[in-house]
């Protein structure tokens, strides 16, 4: 399934560099707009009607918005959000439009019609909502006293966006966030931490998802709402302060659901214990260490600590080895990356099964197989980057379908 945004919007960071339409990357010798000195079009989306028609409504307001001196350049995604959203209700431009393949187009009045789960949101919030409302409105020119209604549709598309909006991202490189998007069709995917289903965003800017095994005829897709690999008490949580749901699928409600993730191996309990909250706590030090090298000596002292007391697959190594991947990525450090991506696999693997069962986290196993891909290429081996280049191919197959643009980075290296 293909489908388009109502809206969506760049983060401030990439408003000169990405599209602001399909948000891929724009050729540097490409100029920003003009007027507003704040949007930028590939080819392809500058010949479209659709697109340019909405920066053409919204650039004199943009400019407006960014010569004021006591707004905050660095953070205007909220209010650049809200400004389109206000467009798109008073009819002054149309809903997103993509290229390519059939797609499902979403509608204001389907954006409309999500659960906003008023009564669970802060008073605060929502006055902060009916601010940003008022606000906008003004910036368009209107009076939102005498508009109160409109005033109420636009806290409610607010309210819908806390916890209907997708980030818009590279599987590969999940926290570098593009930006957001309103998808309501693929809002009312329902969540599960065993999904049989992802997402992922194509070329064109729409959100595609593709099961991760077969889907009987009856049973429900089933996506993800965050991270799944965490232990329970953790994801529900998140579920909790960010959907306003308690969890109670099929591994939520299994007493065997986090396999080993809580585990021990040592025989002294309260020794057990002891060491693990000594390695959360060199964690949390590594994390907030500013010399990296430094961070990769602690994480490494502290995977020596746990190990031997810790089960193998316990949560907390993959805590470390996460954290020190991005670290020696960061220190091009690619042969500490090639002993630690395979032990994160191992832990991802301990859990949830190998092959199709694995898929389930596909995407950030994926992910964490270009990583290793790229530490070989880095390295000079040949050999093992080609066949961690037939592994990622296979898992991102599943994962974002086989007509994905980053597959051919892969078929390009095995051929």
């Amino acid at each position: 399934m293909r489908i388009a945004p109502v809206v969506k919007v760049l983060e401030d960071k990439y408003l000169t560099t990405r599209c602001n339409s399909c948000f891929n990357l724009v050729d540097s010798s490409k100029k920003v707009c003009s007027d507003c000195k704040r949007a930028i079009f590939c080819d392809e989306c500058s010949l479209s009607p659709n697109f340019t028609s909405i920066h053409k409504t919204e650039c004199l307001i943009l400019k407006q918005l960014f010569s004021n001196p006591n707004f905050i350049i660095s953070d205007s995604r909220d209010i650049r959000l809200l400004i389109r959203l206000a467009l798109l209700k008073k009819g002054e431009i149309t809903e997103h439009q993509v290229n390519g393949v059939p797609v499902v187009q979403d509608t204001l009045s389907s954006a409309m019609a999500l659960s906003t789960h008023p009564s669970k949101i802060d008073k605060l919030q929502i006055q902060s909502f009916q601010m940003a409302a008022y606000n906008t409105l003004k910036l368009l020119g209107d009076n939102p006293e005498k508009m109160p209604q409109f005033v109420s549709d636009l806290v409610t598309l607010q309210s819908g966006f806390l916890s209907n909006a997708h980030e818009i991202s590279s599987v590969l490189y999940p926290s570098d966030l593009w930006g957001i998007g309103l998808f309501p069709t693929g809002a009312i995917f329902n969540h599960c931490c065993e999904p049989n289903a992802a997402f992922s965003v194509d070329r064109y800017g729409a959100l595609c998802f593709h099961s991760l095994r077969v889907i009987k005829a009856g049973n429900e897709a089933l996506a993800q709402y965050i991270d799944v690999f965490p232990p329970k008490q953790e994801r529900q949580h998140q579920l909790k302060q960010t959907y306003f749901f308690d969890c109670k699928c099929t591994r939520c409600s299994s007493p065997h659901g986090d396999g080993n993730l809580l585990s021990f191996i040592g025989k002294n309990m309260e020794e057990c214990l002891k060491i693990e909250d000594e390695g959360y706590r060199i964690y949390d030090s590594a994390q907030d260490c500013e010399d990296n090298q430094k961070a990769i000596n602690e994480i490494e002292r502290g995977i020596k600590m746990i190990t031997g007391t810790l089960h193998p697959h316990n949560f907390l190594f993959a805590c470390f080895y996460r954290l020190i991947i991005g670290l020696a990525i960061k220190e091009n450090d690619w042969k500490r990356c090639t002993k630690y991506i395979p032990l994160l696999l191992e832990v991802y693997y301990g859990l949830f099964g190998e092959g199709e069962k694995s898929m389930v986290i596909g995407a950030e196993i994926g992910r964490r197989l270009f990583q290793l891909w790229q530490a070989w290429k880095k390295l000079g081996d040949v050999e093992n980057a080609n066949k961690t280049a037939i592994e990622a191919t296979k898992v991102l197959k599943i994962v974002l379908g086989p007509d994905h643009y980053l597959l051919s980075i892969f078929r390009l290296q095995i051929e």
